[in-house]
Formats: structure tokens, sequence, C-alpha cells
């Protein structure tokens, strides 16, 4: 196996599923923590922090690392998307499918709350149901695509201790005024799914007021379902510990445990400082941006690829124009703009060229979604870099 293939391979096994963005690898090795975090059981990750933590509350509207967005490491969702494959991999759930204006979704029946009790339909049910009652928490916002989340199992009477006291199935109905399944489907993958028998309490307590219950830090000692719990936080670093119990050890990843028994994210103020910690060999991995990744591989920093465009392709940076406002509601001087832009410069300059060339269009044209992306509609009604084109767009406009 080459270097470059057993680097891949490393930063898959310990770091895959922590990192969402741009993972940075730096190969270094240093020696035990004075801390007590012993170096070699310990995996340093930057770049998911910018500010001292102020709470975990996972309905909070900005909650800290570890329970911000699209980090599954102690709150989960139901899948995970998987950038590589376009697949929506299991993760509390095991299965979905789509027929008519339902999306059901079956439960892992293996999967468990850090306390033991089972994660059930219930629960999905009421992380959904909580954003119609409070339209400030996230969750919130998926809802006028959703009609209904219904348990099917709940319906029908059955004995004590069957299938309507802990069930697998929930139905997600689609509001059929706006019908749009990609959008529930996209939030199987995002919305942490809570714990109803831990909630609800501290709701009660709180006197049914969101700003109460929001002034619940949860700092130690949270109910939740993923890998690790939080072990303790400062201003200059927030630490996990692995939790040695985790269902989906042996439900999901066939009884291994997550290689560090410490995730340590220290907290840093700039992207510069990232930087060097990384060259340091005092982080392993950061999402944050590196500008010229190739001139840090002297320092042991490394990116996804070895060579260009060094990380996979994620997303579009787009320019979102208001189309009711003059002289902005004129096709002819949108075009113009889109005919000015220089995206070379673009992706050169303000990436340093992490991506292949940029093409017109809302569809990646490489990686999982090459197969959407159509030549023909880019070639005609697609923009490029080309002034001549741009001043003939604003003549044709009167301009």
């Amino acid at each position: 196996m080459s270097a470059a293939a057993q680097r891949r391979r490393t930063v898959l096994r310990t770091v895959a599923a922590v990192l969402v963005a741009l993972g940075l690898a730096s190969c270094k090795r240093l020696d035990d923590d004075s801390a007590g975090f012993p170096r070699r059981q310990t995996l340093y990750l930057g770049g998911r922090q910018w500010g001292e933590p102020a709470s975990f509350n996972p309905l909070a509207t900005s909650p800290d690392f570890p329970v911000s967005d699209h980090i599954m490491l102690t709150y989960e969702s139901l899948f995970h998307y998987n950038a590589q494959t376009g697949a929506l991999d299991p993760l509390l759930a095991e299965s979905y499918r789509v027929h008519g204006d339902v999306i059901e979704v079956t439960l892992n029946p293996a999967a468990r709350w850090s306390d033991g009790k089972p994660v059930t339909g219930r629960d999905v049910k009421y992380t959904f149901d909580l954003g119609r009652t409070y339209k400030s928490i996230k969750v919130a916002s998926v809802l006028q695509y959703i009609a209904e989340v219904r348990l099917p199992e709940v319906a029908v009477a059955s004995a004590p201790g069957g299938a309507a006291s802990q069930p697998r199935r929930i139905e997600f109905v689609l509001d059929r005024a706006r019908r749009n399944p990609l959008v529930v489907l996209d939030a199987l993958t995002t919305v942490h799914i809570i714990p109803r028998h831990s909630i609800a309490p501290l709701f009660e307590s709180a006197g049914g007021d969101i700003e109460e219950f929001n002034k619940l830090k949860f700092e130690t000692g949270a109910v939740s379902s993923g890998p690790y719990r939080l072990h303790s936080f400062s201003g200059e670093k927030i630490v996990l510990v692995r939790d040695d119990n985790y269902w989906g050890n042996a439900a999901l990843h066939g009884g291994k445990l997550p290689a560090p028994r410490y995730i340590i994210h220290p907290i840093y103020k700039s992207n510069d400082h990232f930087s060097v910690a990384l060259q340091q060999g005092r982080l392993d991995a950061s999402t944050t941006f590196i500008p010229r990744i190739w001139l840090k591989e002297k320092k042991g920093v490394h990116a996804w690829y070895d060579k260009a465009p060094f990380f996979p392709p994620t997303g579009i940076p787009m320019l979102f124009i208001n189309v009711t406002r003059k002289p902005l509601d004129d096709v002819h001087l949108r075009r113009a703009m889109g005919f000015a832009i220089n995206y070379t410069d673009i992706r050169e300059l303000a990436v340093s060229g992490y991506s292949d060339p940029l093409r017109p269009g809302l569809i990646l044209p490489f990686g999982v979604e090459a197969k959407y992306f159509s030549e023909e509609d880019a070639a005609k009604y697609g923009t490029t870099y080309d002034p001549a084109r741009a001043k003939a767009e604003l003549a044709a406009g009167g301009y």
C-alpha cells in the first residue's frame, strides 16, 4: 500500500465520522499530555468551535461543539449523509422508504440512550413535534414540508410491552401543498434526535417556556445516544470522552470502539492559529481553511488528496440576487454580471485551487452529482468569463 493510501485509510478510520468539511491530518506525534490525556489515545480536532463555550443544550439556537450542526458525536440523527456515495447511511435508523406522500423510517432495534433506555419512535416524533410548538428551534423550519409525524404501531392497540410501547416505525407524512421529499430526507440526516423521557420533564420544570429551557446548559451528564460524552470544558478547550458502552459499537461497527479515547477541541482565535497548530503537531485534524496546502506538506500536514483539487467537492459558492429590485430585475444586467465574473481567479485566488474548474449551474459537475449535470443546459443557459459578452448584454439592456 502506498504511503498516500495508507494515510487516507488512517484518516478515514479515525476521523471520517468527525469531519464534514475540510479534513486536514497531521502525521506528527507528541508525548503524553501533562493534563492527563494520553497522546496516543487522544484526537486533537480543530475548526468546529470559535469561542468560549456557552451551552451544550441540544435545542439552543447555536449550541457549542459537539452538539453543533452536523456533528454526531453526542446526539445523533436518524441517518448520516455519505458525501462520497450520496447515500443515507444508517445511524439511529436502519432503513427508510418513500411511498406516495409518506417517508417511512424504521429505527435500529439496538439503538440506545446513554442511560440504557431504547431509542423509540416516540423520541423521534417528540423531537419533530417540538418544532410545531416552539418556532425558534431549528427543526421548526422543516415542518412546513411535513403534515404529520405518525407512529403506525401506536395507532393500533397492542398488549403492554409490544410494538406500541417501543415503536420502531415512524411515518413522515408530506405536506401536499409543499411536497418536497428531498428536503425532509435531508432533515433526517441533520436533526439531532433527543430523549423524550429526559427532555420532557425538564420542559415541564421550565413551565413549558423555551427561553427558560434554553437557560439549561447541559454541561455534563446529559442523556444522549452518540459514542462520546462531554468530559470537561473551558475557554481553552472542550474535552470529550469515549462511551465504551455506545450501542453502535456492536450494532454498526462490528464490536469495534472508536480509536480515540478522548477528543479534544482546542479553542483558537483564527485560521492561522489552527494552521500553526497542525504544523507543530498540536492538532491531528482541522476543518479550517488552510491556504496553499501543498506548502505545508513538509511540515507533515496533508489534505484528503495528494494533488489538486486536494479536497472532495462538497458545495457550491453562490451569489444570491434580489431580482425584485431595480436594476437587478433586468435579465440583461444579471447575465452581464455572470459574464463579468472571472471564475478562474475565484478558484485560484479565493480557494487556493481547491476545486476542479468551475462550471455553470447549481449541480456539481464532478463527484456523486456528476450524473445529474447537463452539458447541454450549461452551454445553453450558463455563463462563463467573457467580458465582450458582458458588454453585449449591457448594450442589449439599454445601458
